[in-house]
């Protein structure tokens, strides 16, 4: 079995007015509507990760303050928070795992905590401060969990080569056969000192990762 897995789909990388727009994420939108009204269709599994950032975060020494915690943060001229999800990713009832809850304060989950967020049939949200989802410990232990019941993903969101990038190699290194469809996928230009975006690709498909396509769904399901 696969479950579908949202990278950052978020208000500030994902629309042009956003704190830190990712450049074609605009583009892929419709791709992402259509992943997520297929897979509420047929009732499959979603994950997605969500940056959710303090004003102490180590990442604001290298990019401009994005995504922040509510409390630090304003609405746009939209009504939206930018930590928020894009309304094309089709939030349903869902749940979050946290990490960092403060400025100084982290939370640890117990085992029977990571069980239940297995075991949900609502949409879950996987919080972080930092590129890889692997860097909130709890996330790690929940994904873990899931190879019990799926032992494919399939990858779609934004960044590219920053955190599609870290999501789907930490997940293929994990034991999941990661899926990436590449029409559903936006990066950072390769002017910023980073790994390119081709680069990234390549990267991933080295580690096993199957490029694919929004209209392959059905043949992945």
């Amino acid at each position: 079995m696969k479950f579908i897995y949202g990278v950052d789909v978020q208000n500030d990388f994902m629309n042009k007015d956003g704190r830190l727009y990712v450049e074609g994420a605009e583009e892929i939108k419709p791709k992402i509507n259509a992943i997520n009204v297929f897979a509420r269709q047929l009732n499959i599994r979603r994950v997605f990760s969500r940056d959710r950032h303090f004003p102490n975060d180590d990442e604001f020494l290298i990019f401009p303050k994005h995504c922040m915690d509510r409390q630090y943060a304003s609405k746009n001229e939209k009504g939206n928070y930018g930590i928020d999800l894009i309304s094309e990713a089709g939030l349903g009832d869902f749940d979050t795992v946290q990490y960092k809850v403060g400025l100084n304060e982290t939370i640890q989950y117990s085992k029977k905590d990571i069980r239940r967020f297995g075991r949900l049939e609502k949409d879950l949200i996987l919080e972080k401060q930092d590129y890889s989802v692997f860097s909130n410990s709890n996330a790690k232990k929940v994904l873990d969990r899931l190879r019990t019941s799926y032992d494919g993903v399939v990858v779609y969101g934004v960044a590219t080569n920053f955190c599609v990038l870290e999501a789907t190699m930490g997940l293929q290194n994990l034991g999941f056969q990661t899926y990436l469809l590449e029409d559903a996928i936006a990066g950072v230009p390769d002017n910023f000192e980073h790994i390119g975006i081709e680069d990234a690709i390549n990267k991933m498909v080295d580690n096993g990762t199957i490029l694919t396509r929004t209209e392959d769904l059905t043949r992945l399901f």
